[in-house]
């Protein structure tokens, strides 16, 4: 399974976490997901609240 398999995610999404060396749905399921929106924030311009809806969603396959 791919980073874009997981519901609410996308290619756009693989590249976005790939800017934060999240590369896997193990490196994604293994970071907290307030640790990985704040890392996004800190080095993703245009980062937004919604993102870390994405994030939850995806954990718990459900789409945000």
């Amino acid at each position: 399974m791919r980073l874009r398999d997981l519901k609410g995610f996308g290619p756009k999404s693989e590249e976005i976490l790939a800017e934060v060396d999240i590369h896997s749905v193990e490196d994604f399921m293994a970071i907290d997901p307030f640790e990985l929106y704040r890392r996004l924030k800190l080095k993703v311009k245009g980062t937004g609240l919604n993102s870390i809806y994405a994030i939850i969603g995806a954990r718990e396959a459900k789409h945000w």
